[in-house]
């Protein structure tokens, strides 16, 4: 989503800040902090001239992503199920949503949690989500907007300012936002209550995603564990004793994004290094061979169909 918010930015003729260019080049599958997004968003928000640059965005995104949701829910027959199945299709592009669902035997819960403390910038999650939400519930054959019972959203009004006008029938202060939604008669299965939860993303996850918010021409072990907050040494034991050395997720990171520029430069192996930070083309050369056994020139003789 972070991809399609700097997109929109283009569109519109809105500059974003240069920290956030290299974001548009991740691979869609790339895992990344939700809150880089949320950044940007306040970013956009406190720098823009359009007072309502949030609301016209929204149409944008959902254009471009409800598509996609909808294609994985396609199976879906009810707003239950539709609940249930974007606990695994939502949040799997991001490495900081923390959702749950909430079964019973008449109704099914999906609760996003929120940390006690946020920024301000977290009332675009909320707005996101609830329109994301009743879209989907609303407009899907399968399901109706008759079925949902409560949305709750987890701060005070003036939290979301000038955007408060977009819910309706909410309840604020909540702690976390949730939808409540009716079971169908024929789903009406669940003998006992029973909550089920994403699992916890691993370290190694956790530094992969802060390392592709990095711009790969800053992206270092120092650069890295200021980002997450430790010391490089205590992120080199952490992760050491997770299996993985701090080294081999920055060479990873700054192989994909290399792959990815190479591909977008069409196989231009020079430009290509230039825009990753290599200033001595042996050593591009050199990640490539240690992670491909091929020089880049050789990689794309030998995926010709990439560069097409």
């Amino acid at each position: 989503m972070t991809k399609l918010v700097i997109e929109y930015c283009e569109v519109t003729g809105f500059a974003i800040p240069e920290d956030y260019h290299h974001l548009k080049h991740l691979n869609d599958f790339d895992l990344i902090g939700y809150n880089v997004l949320l950044e940007l968003l306040n970013t956009i928000e406190n720098n823009s001239d359009n007072n309502i640059f949030f609301v016209e965005l929204l149409p944008f995104i959902k254009r471009r992503f409800i598509p996609y949701l909808s294609q994985h829910l396609r199976d879906t027959s009810s707003s239950a199920q539709i609940l249930n199945g974007l606990l695994n299709t939502f949040p799997n592009k991001s490495a900081s949503v923390d959702w749950k669902i909430i079964h019973s035997k008449t109704e099914i819960e999906l609760v996003s949690k929120r940390p006690s403390l946020m920024s301000s910038s977290s009332k675009y999650c909320d707005i996101y989500l609830y329109s994301f939400m009743l879209e989907l519930l609303v407009e899907n054959e399968a399901a109706s907007g008759k079925d949902i019972l409560s949305v709750k959203l987890p701060f005070e009004r003036s939290h979301y300012a000038k955007y408060v006008d977009i819910f309706e029938n909410v309840e604020f202060e909540s702690n976390h936002m949730s939808i409540l939604v009716r079971k169908p008669e024929r789903e009406t299965y669940e003998p006992e209550s029973r909550t089920i939860e994403l699992p916890n993303l691993t370290l190694i996850d956790q530094v992969t995603a802060a390392a592709n918010t990095i711009d790969v021409n800053t992206l270092n072990l120092k650069s890295l564990s200021s980002l997450i907050g430790i010391s490089e040494r205590n992120l080199q034991r952490k992760l050491c004793s997770a299996g993985k050395k701090p080294t081999a997720i920055i060479k990873s990171v700054k192989f994909s994004r290399a792959r990815q520029n190479l591909i977008r430069n069409k196989g231009c192996v020079k430009r290509t290094a230039y825009e990753c930070g290599y200033t001595d083309l042996s050593n591009f050369t050199r990640l490539f061979v240690n992670i491909t056994g091929l020089p880049p020139r050789e990689y794309v003789k030998a995926n010709t169909h990439l560069f097409r």
